[in-house]
């Protein structure tokens, strides 16, 4: 298995349930960070990755008031960021940082 494959079994498990944030920091985060570089993937797939885990940076559990108005997610609002970055980039074969915000921003919005 590639490293494109393990990082999109992380996803996969992460949108049908089965993860925890612990899992994900453990099986994609700390993969992600310690293990892919640049040259391991295609650019679009590293840039889909990137903005995965550089929006993960601003998840946490259960985040307090402060940690919200600095645009954290909780991780129900991180699930639901991945499920719709992970299907646009099904359908477009790229995303990028401006993409990834649009979403983002309007996740936030919701809540």
């Amino acid at each position: 298995m590639d490293k494109r494959d393990i990082l999109m079994e992380q996803i996969n498990k992460l949108i049908s349930g089965p993860l925890t944030f612990n899992d994900f920091t453990k099986n994609f985060w700390s993969y992600f960070v310690t293990e892919v570089r640049s040259k391991d993937l295609t650019e679009n797939d590293y840039d889909f990755f990137a903005e995965i885990q550089e929006t993960f940076d601003w998840t946490v559990e259960n985040p307090s008031d402060e940690e919200r108005g600095y645009g954290y997610l909780d991780w129900q609002q991180f699930i639901e960021f991945v499920k719709q970055v992970t299907e646009f980039y099904r359908k477009n074969s790229k995303l990028d940082n401006k993409d990834a915000s649009k979403i983002k921003s309007a996740i936030l919005k919701e809540s």
